[in-house]
């Protein structure tokens, strides 16, 4: 009976994952499935996601070539400066681990409501938020750093606290708009991208939408695993994923500049 569960867990993998998607609920408990099982999983779905990003993203790519050339306008990836400007091993420790730690500790943690993770995950965004306006070049931004750091663990330190003390009412909350909740944070990591692209064209801000579309759906997807299998288990999709990409990325590079 428990073989015969896991292999319709894995036959009904990529199902399960577009019903949640659409119909988000509160998740009280992980999947009990083997750890041989819930590997052949995460390995369908980073499938699955790498056509979507390949699909959505060679779009993405026309669409804003075709705006550039329109407008006369450069539009730059960050991405592409870090893997040029940095060895493979710095690629495999920053955006291979690092960034996908912290990415999944600010939005995915939170998912399974706790105090402590929410107060955390607003630390993070508060942080996040204050280095994309740094990037803008602000001097208030750039000059106050450690003060902006102070005031945004304080900020997390008193919302934790006040979790904590209504935590009944929050966490009603919380189940009773877990769709929303689930949708705002994987938007979040969408929109989070947005900052890896630098254009002098407005047109770039009223694309979002469409340029934040591959990152959403990751969004949806790791938000996914980690509720059913756990935090791990989302940190190794992301770490995985991000590591894939910017090898490929690297090794294209290395390619052009022969």
């Amino acid at each position: 009976m428990h073989r015969i569960e896991q292999n319709n867990a894995k036959f009904h993998a990529l199902q399960n994952l577009t019903r949640y998607i659409l119909q988000p609920t509160v998740v009280k408990k992980p999947l009990q499935i083997s750890f041989s099982s819930r590997i052949e999983i995460v390995f369908q779905y980073l499938t699955v996601n790498l056509v979507f990003q390949l699909i959505l993203g060679g779009a993405i790519t026309v669409l804003l070539f075709l705006v550039d050339s329109r407008l006369g306008t450069t539009t730059t990836n960050e991405l592409a400066t870090f893997v040029q400007s940095s060895s493979y091993w710095e690629l495999l420790l920053i955006g291979g681990i690092l960034l996908p730690l912290t990415e999944e500790i600010g939005f995915r943690l939170p998912l399974h409501f706790h105090p402590v993770s929410l107060g955390i995950s607003i630390v993070y965004i508060l942080i996040l938020l204050h280095s994309i306006l740094s990037s803008q070049s602000s001097s208030f931004f750039e000059s106050n750093n450690l003060i902006m750091m102070g005031i945004f663990v304080s900020i997390g330190s008193i919302c934790t606290l006040l979790f904590f003390l209504k935590r009944v009412s929050v966490e009603t909350f919380w189940h009773t708009h877990f769709r929303w909740i689930y949708y705002g944070f994987a938007f979040l990591f969408g929109i989070m991208h947005i900052s890896n692209l630098s254009s002098p064209s407005l047109w770039i801000y009223f694309l979002s939408p469409l340029i934040i579309l591959p990152q959403f759906i990751s969004g949806l997807v790791m938000g996914y695993i980690r509720l059913q299998f756990g935090f791990f288990w989302g940190f190794a999709f992301h770490a995985i994923w991000n590591t894939a990409l910017l090898s490929l990325a690297y090794v294209a590079y290395a390619f052009l500049t022969l």
